[in-house]
């Protein structure tokens, strides 16, 4: 006869209950940890959209001062109560091109709103005047502006130069928008966020703005464009200086050479006197000796003269000679300072072209 044991019959069962709760602990477990990661992917890609969104407005107020040379006003602006000098309102997401972007604040330095003092490369007229202001405003203003508020040195409280920031508040978890009230830029303002609200902000200050739009760069270039142009022009005016001097040289031995022709004509002429006289002396020779002696006397000096003027008119046949030589010589050198200026106002024009093309394109390439 077997004994039966019911207990060792519902052990089994035991074993599954036990199995069943620990499956569905872990199910619970993996299914809070699930959705738990779920909601933090969603609220960070939803944060990192916002953050797009941020860098895609900055941007976007870049590629408006370069192609307008200042910013957008804001919407709803107005003067800051908290910060002189500046206006605040709303992004101007329709001006911008960006009507699907998240509304957030925006603060701008108010002279950056409207269209910048022209700015004149050659304060000191370097290029005698070749390159002066424009009539048009393009974005060398702009940057000559960025640089001036730079210089100023105006700073916000806490010591932030500011010239154009935004901001936007997101809850951290959802990425949702707060529609915020107030720029805080991190500040002591009454407009304090909520518990929980982030805020996320891009600013730029003057000189990074510059930066960011390559002011250096651009103004480099100008410099070395004005500076070259009037160096070009200080050679010019050093090569019409040397051919005038080459042609004073020149037209100084003409000159010379013209008075060395007419002093071996009137030699020439001379000897034709003195010859006619030494002939008219025999002729009216007379037979006495006394008058013989005097007539003698007589040829021997004109003899003498013509043997003088004979000298002197060789002397300036040899002077004309070195003269042609040197007139020759002269004139190449005029030649060649005449082609040098023409090269330099060649260089001159170039150069001048070039920077005025410079300054014209602005920020464009």
């Amino acid at each position: 006869m077997t004994t039966r044991h019911p207990g060792r019959r519902r052990g089994p069962h035991g074993w599954i209950l036990i199995e069943s709760a620990l499956t569905l602990s872990l199910v619970a477990v993996l299914t809070v940890t699930t959705f738990t990661a779920i909601d933090r992917i969603q609220g960070r890609l939803a944060s990192d959209l916002a953050l797009q969104d941020l860098e895609r407005s900055e941007n976007a107020l870049v590629g408006y001062a370069q192609a307008h040379a200042r910013l957008p006003a804001p919407d709803d602006g107005a003067p800051s109560a908290t910060r002189p000098g500046y206006v605040e309102g709303w992004l101007p997401l329709d001006a911008l091109g960006l009507s699907s972007t998240r509304r957030m604040r925006y603060i701008v330095e108010a002279s950056l709103l409207h269209a910048p003092p022209p700015y004149d490369p050659d304060p000191l007229r370097l290029t005698a005047g070749r390159i002066g202001a424009r009539g048009t405003i393009n974005g060398l203003d702009l940057c000559w502006q960025l640089m001036r508020l730079e210089r100023a040195g105006t700073a916000l409280p806490g010591g932030m130069r500011l010239g154009f920031g935004i901001q936007q508040a997101v809850w951290p978890h959802s990425g949702a928008p707060f529609d915020a009230s107030q720029m805080w830029l991190e500040d002591a303002s009454p407009g304090t966020p909520p518990a929980g609200v982030r805020l996320d902000t891009r600013t730029r200050g003057p000189g990074e703005f510059a930066a960011t739009l390559g002011c250096f760069e651009r103004f480099s270039r100008l410099s070395a464009g004005v500076r070259s142009t009037a160096a070009a022009l200080d050679l010019l005016r050093l090569a019409r200086q040397e051919m005038t001097l080459r042609q004073l040289n020149l037209d100084l031995l003409e000159d010379s050479l013209l008075n060395m022709k007419w002093r071996l004509i009137n030699w020439s002429i001379a000897i034709e006197k003195f010859v006619l006289s030494m002939v008219l002396e025999f002729i009216g020779m007379e037979t006495t000796p006394i008058s013989i002696a005097k007539s003698i006397l007589n040829v021997i000096s004109l003899a003498g003269a013509i043997a003088g003027t004979s000298w002197l008119i060789n002397t300036d046949r040899e002077g004309i000679d070195k003269g042609n030589e040197a007139l020759d010589q002269l004139r190449t050198r005029r030649d060649h300072a005449k082609a040098q200026v023409a090269r330099l106002q060649a260089e001159v024009e170039a150069q001048t072209r070039r920077t005025l093309r410079l300054q014209a394109s602005g920020l464009n390439p």
